[in-house]
């Protein structure tokens, strides 16, 4: 199982590998910022490119295979107009980072006030980082319309899981290989794509207004931090609930309702205010939901402390929090 690392604001957005039910679990996803920063300088190919000036061109076809390489490109406050167009690109992005946020190896791309309008056709898409179509810098467009967008990366369906207008829950689909991937999201109003990256575990867990979402296993007491009532004590066995914590013993397919638990091939490492907290199991419980149980640190006096898993060197956000209660 693998869990998509970056978080994506297109159409919608979207969050990868965790959940079960309909609504998310806790409210509240995992946290965190999409990896790396941003580069305030790329060099940008294409198959077809206009530096400037007006062009206007009907049924024609631009194909680009290299990396980094875009089917249409342009710049420099050009303006083109395309009818029926059939944009097609396959080639692998150099960079994630320039390719999510200053568009390289795009489809279609737009930059430094390029402005290109498009009625009709297809832009396909099959490489890593290739964004169907993207503008980038001050008074940069793209305007397409009745065009058909298939950006695809390596072309594996994610599976649904809860959708409302601004977000969308999904688990990322089984894939043996890790790094960049390409997400689309398709709906009656187009298709939005961005980079993202895949990795074999990325930890997260599930929080209410930055609380850890807990239970504690003596009394079923709901533990959120919302008052004292519902805080930890040092020495309190709980479950705690998380994603991206990677593959199990027998594995589980993607996107399977199933019923049972299945223990993680490694055990996570848990700190409380960073001491560790004895971990005595990790396991999937449904698709994408990690349950773990540990005992608090009996060493805790009372106070708010930050809740970290380590799986695999992978560290979840540390913004989740655990309200202690003395005992």
């Amino acid at each position: 199982m693998k869990t998509l690392l970056s978080v994506f604001t297109l159409l919608v957005t979207a969050w990868a590998a965790f959940g079960q039910g309909g609504t998310p679990p806790g409210g509240t996803p995992p946290g965190g910022t999409p990896p790396g920063g941003t580069t305030t300088s790329v060099t940008y190919y294409a198959t077809y490119k206009l530096d400037g000036g007006m062009a206007s061109q009907t049924n024609q076809s631009y194909t680009a295979t290299a990396t980094d390489t875009s089917g249409v490109w342009v710049t420099n406050s050009g303006a083109l107009t395309l009818v029926n167009p059939a944009i097609t690109t396959s080639g692998n992005t150099s960079s994630t980072d320039n390719s999510s946020f200053l568009g390289l190896n795009a489809g279609l791309l737009a930059t430094a006030g390029g402005q290109v309008t498009v009625t009709g056709g297809t832009i396909t898409t099959t490489g890593t980082g290739a964004n169907g179509a993207f503008a980038t810098g001050t008074g940069s467009s793209v305007t397409l319309s009745n065009t058909t967008i298939n950006a695809t990366g390596d072309g594996k369906t994610a599976y649904l899981n809860y959708v409302s207008p601004t977000q969308l829950n999904v688990q990322a689909p089984d894939d043996t290989a890790t790094g960049n991937v390409t997400v689309a999201v398709t709906n009656s109003s187009g298709t939005a794509t961005a980079t993202a990256a895949m990795q074999a575990v990325m930890p997260g867990l599930f929080t209410v207004s930055n609380y850890v979402m807990a239970e504690r296993a003596s009394d079923g007491a709901i533990i959120n931090g919302t008052d004292a009532v519902a805080a930890a004590k040092p020495g309190d066995v709980l479950e705690i609930f998380g994603t991206g914590l990677g593959a199990t013993t027998p594995s589980v397919a993607s996107g399977l309702v199933f019923t049972g638990a299945y223990a993680t091939n490694s055990t996570p490492t848990v700190t409380i205010g960073g001491t560790a907290a004895t971990v005595m199991y990790c396991g999937l419980i449904g698709a994408g939901l990690y349950q773990i149980n540990l005992t608090v640190p009996s060493s805790l006096a009372a106070g708010t402390y930050p809740v970290v898993v380590t799986q695999g060197g992978a560290i979840s956000p540390p913004t989740a929090v655990m309200k202690i209660a003395s005992n």
